[in-house]
């Protein structure tokens, strides 16, 4: 029994053998096919060179060695972090804004952790962000820009004509995945609700898309819930903003204002 299974255990060995023989025979032959084939279109190309130029082998690898070496590989594809800040410019960002929430170390504030909040949390769409002048409140809203490629930054004054002028913008700024409307309130009257209307349009088409929207505002929520014809935008804008999204009051000191008394205390220019 035992010189049987001695018998197979060899058979099986030398089975293994050939099996790896075989195969490097069949590398061998892929390897030297392979250099066949290099050297064969090698010399069709140095054919080709001699009757181009009408230079013999020797002239031609005496020119190549006298070519400059070849540069150094750089690559010159953008970062991130320049892709971002590229992003934000497409979206037609102010450059102030671009320059204090991406080019240098962002102010920590209520507004930004609130962007950020509504950026990184998928259940929300809407974010107002309401407060007075220096809160902050316009550059954080602009961070959220550097965070996907496609948004758009609008003043809220800008949104009538853009519809009524400029369609290709009008569609993408319904389709946009990220949209700022900058200081509403500023837009002027609307005796015929045109302004309103568009606005409605808008809302309704980035809530039904899940689209990320930071509206700024210099007013409290029973100014912002009012109706269109007593100056503000009606319920139903403000359910929009309950059931998806935030209402953040900036209140207190501004943030420029804290940034100029910190100065003072250290002795340096505001």
């Amino acid at each position: 029994m035992t010189a049987e299974l001695d018998e197979g255990q060899r058979a099986h060995v030398a089975l293994q053998q050939r099996a790896a023989a075989n195969a490097r025979r069949i590398r061998d032959d892929e390897y030297a096919r392979h250099a066949r084939e290099t050297v064969e279109l090698g010399d069709h190309w140095l054919a080709a060179a001699e009757r181009a130029t009408g230079l013999s082998r020797q002239e031609l690898a005496a020119l190549a060695e006298a070519l400059p070496p070849p540069e150094t590989f750089v690559d010159r594809r953008p970062t991130a972090r320049q892709l971002a800040r590229r992003w934000m410019v497409n979206a037609g960002a102010p450059e102030l804004h671009i320059q204090n929430v991406w080019d240098q170390d962002a102010i920590h504030c209520d507004a930004l952790f609130a962007v950020r909040e509504l950026m990184a949390d998928p259940k929300l769409s809407l974010l107002v962000l309401s407060g007075g002048v220096g809160t902050r409140k316009s550059g954080s809203a602009c961070w959220a820009l550097s965070q996907r490629e496609g948004g758009i930054y609008v003043q809220a004054d800008e949104l009538l004509p853009i519809a009524f002028e400029d369609k290709p913008r009008y569609l993408l700024l319904k389709r946009a995945p990220v949209v700022i409307v900058d200081d509403l309130g500023t837009e002027g009257p609307d005796d015929k609700g045109y302004w309103h209307r568009t606005f409605n349009t808008l809302v309704n088409a980035w809530y039904a898309g899940c689209r990320k929207v930071v509206f700024t505002c210099n007013m409290t929520k029973q100014q912002f819930k009012l109706p269109p014809d007593k100056g503000g935008y009606g319920e139903r804008v403000v359910d929009r903003i309950r059931e998806c999204g935030r209402w953040i009051s900036l209140g207190g000191e501004s943030v420029r204002g804290q940034q100029r008394e910190f100065a003072a205390m250290n002795g340096e220019s505001p």
